[in-house]
């Protein structure tokens, strides 16, 4: 059953979930994860930074653009390569929306990551 640990099917913690997600961008190509709740907060990431989504393109130019996954007025939403808000290194960011509730799933990959992978 989605969301049951296999061993005890007891629902997943999030430090649990944390440690899955950090073990998937160490082995592959994703360098994070972010999934929000309905508030736009991020509280499970491989990155441990504590970050919230907001419908304010003035405040986030670039993270904004994942707000209606949120609202449900979209479903999925796909970034161009280009600067992140905080820090303007270069990434390259795609988004769904949650399909048990109310969320914001994203993954997020640099411009080195992505070289490679075209060539």
């Amino acid at each position: 059953m989605a969301g049951r640990c296999p061993s005890d099917g007891r629902p997943w913690k999030p430090a649990e979930i944390n440690a899955v997600v950090k073990d998937i961008a160490a082995k592959s190509s994703i360098e994070e994860f972010w999934i929000a709740d309905s508030k736009g907060h991020a509280y499970l990431t491989n990155t441990g930074i504590d970050f919230t989504f907001t419908p304010n393109p003035g405040k986030q130019p670039q993270a904004a653009s994942f707000w209606p996954l949120i609202g449900g007025a979209m479903t999925v939403v796909t970034q161009p390569l280009r600067k992140r808000d905080d820090d303007e290194r270069l990434f390259k960011y795609v988004g769904v929306a949650g399909v048990d509730k109310k969320r914001i799933v994203q993954v997020g990959v640099t411009a080195e990551q992505m070289v490679p992978a075209c060539k």
